[in-house]
């Protein structure tokens, strides 16, 4: 008889051209500029494996809570275990907190992992 483990995968984040970081109480948050254009958010699962697929969630702080923006299913990772995620820094409002994160879903058929969040990445967009 052959018995099967799932392996816990971890996702791990990375954000593309923040122009810096800035401490709000506990949290550090990337920097960003609205003239930047575009913000990027990279998440690496490991241990790779081919198939599965990545959602993004983006949450806006404001009214004292987390509220949802989007949650993007953005389909298949990549054979070298990375998803890459683009947002236009225009669709954000300025000088307001954010936060994002990634779940990644294994494969349908042959899983070797489970699904797992990865963590929240804070960011704030400036205006300029």
């Amino acid at each position: 008889m052959t018995t099967g483990t799932t392996v816990t995968p971890t996702v791990r984040t990375q954000m593309q051209w923040p122009t810096g970081t800035t401490r709000i109480g506990t949290t550090t948050y990337q920097v960003f500029y609205k003239s930047e254009v575009n913000m990027g958010f990279n998440l690496l699962v490991t241990p790779r494996q081919s198939g599965g697929h990545m959602t993004v969630y983006l949450e806006h702080y404001y009214s004292g809570a987390w509220h949802q923006v989007t949650a993007q299913d953005c389909g298949g990772v990549y054979a070298d275990g990375w998803y890459g995620y683009v947002r236009a820094l225009k669709l954000f409002t300025s000088n307001d907190h954010y936060r994002i994160r990634g779940h990644y879903t294994p494969p349908a058929k042959g899983a070797q992992t489970g699904s797992v969040w990865s963590q929240w990445t804070y960011l704030t967009v400036h205006p300029g």
